[in-house]
């Protein structure tokens, strides 16, 4: 915060680390010792996550919420405490230019880059940081930025699942029940889907032999069937990635009113008596509901979790049966390309 020597000249004090408390200050506290630390407007989205390793690219978000709020007079995500951790984990921040004409690209970039969901695609040292706010000044130099390293081609967006993980049993709904959907599913409905135009188009000419639509029947109904148990899959993770993200909020909500108990009951603490009491036994329910929803959540992961697994299990027969109807049908436009001769339409010709 900003305060005034005695002698009238500017100080800037820090005050608060994520495990303070300024009383009287409207908005969101700190969050609960014990499952998140930090301030909940300040926080990292992956310092919602149990169990992750310490980051100094955390602080580098922290620092890029505090820069965000220099330019513009506001932090990114406002809010109750559990919108804005909600925010960091899944809502994009808006550039500060948008709120603060005047702002360059460049600067706007840079903030961005610190407020990345995924570490890896924030700056990799507070050095490589001050690099690119060095060049910012006028006659500096520009200093390329370094392309960062993601985890995967996707934004860097964490799956909320993933961050609001925090008890220590819980199933990793986003590595035990992934959906099945990968490259080589879609190679093979970009495969379904030229061998049905071939054989159509045929048709459509008078050309070919029946039974390639009934061989086209036959493979469109093999490739519903397994595109039904991948939405079903889907639907099952989405499922318990819904229940997740649910308990996280609730425990936010829980531990912010615990949070604000302990803290009046610090202030009671030389005042025995009744209201004493009853804060503590009200801190004591918080803290056993709390525990709670997470058992609860556990039960119903675990058995969204056996679902998953029996589905999985047909998977494999479904997509076979797939690739054996596509195998069968192109076995069947071949016979009809070298019976049309020069009659065979050109995109015939080039299936190979």
């Amino acid at each position: 915060m900003l305060g005034r020597r005695a002698d009238g000249e500017l100080l800037v004090k820090v005050l608060d680390f994520g495990l303070a408390k300024i009383v009287g200050l409207k908005g969101t506290t700190a969050t609960r010792a014990g499952t998140v630390y930090g301030t909940a407007e300040y926080i990292a989205p992956e310092r919602l996550a149990e169990g992750n390793e310490e980051d100094p690219r955390s602080d580098l978000y922290s620092l890029g919420v505090i820069a965000f709020e220099l330019l513009t007079g506001s932090t990114p995500f406002r809010g109750k405490l559990v919108q804005v951790l909600a925010a960091h984990v899944s809502e994009p921040p808006a550039a500060p230019s948008t709120l603060r004409a005047g702002l360059s690209a460049a600067l706007d970039a840079l903030v961005l880059r610190c407020l990345a969901k995924h570490p890896e695609a924030r700056f990799p040292t507070a050095q490589a940081l001050r690099a690119a706010l060095d060049s910012q000044r006028p006659g500096q130099p520009a200093v390329a930025p370094e392309e960062p390293t993601l985890r995967s081609e996707s934004a860097p967006t964490l799956p909320p699942a993933e961050l609001f993980e925090t008890m220590p049993d819980a199933p990793r709904t986003t590595e035990r029940m992934a959906a099945p959907v990968d490259d080589e599913e879609r190679a093979l409905a970009a495969e379904v889907e030229l061998l049905e135009g071939l054989a159509y188009g045929l048709r459509d000419e008078g050309l070919g032999a029946p039974e390639l639509s009934e061989r086209v029947a036959i493979l469109a109904q093999a490739f519903d069937a397994l595109t039904a148990h991948g939405a079903s899959l889907r639907e099952l993770r989405r499922r318990a990635e819904e229940l997740e993200m649910t308990a996280r909020l609730r425990e936010a909500r829980l531990g912010q009113a615990e949070n604000q108990l302990e803290h009046e009951l610090v202030a009671l603490a030389e005042q025995p008596g009744a209201l004493r009491e009853r804060l503590r036994a009200r801190a004591a329910a918080l803290t056993q509901r709390i525990t709670g929803i997470g058992f609860e959540l556990g039960e119903e992961l675990d058995a969204i979790e056996e679902r998953v697994s029996r589905q999985r299990q047909k998977l494999g027969p479904l997509r076979a049966e797939v690739e054996q109807q596509c195998q069968l049908l192109r076995a069947l436009l071949e016979r009809s390309r070298r019976e049309l001769g020069d009659r065979c339409p050109l995109a015939l010709q080039r299936l190979r």
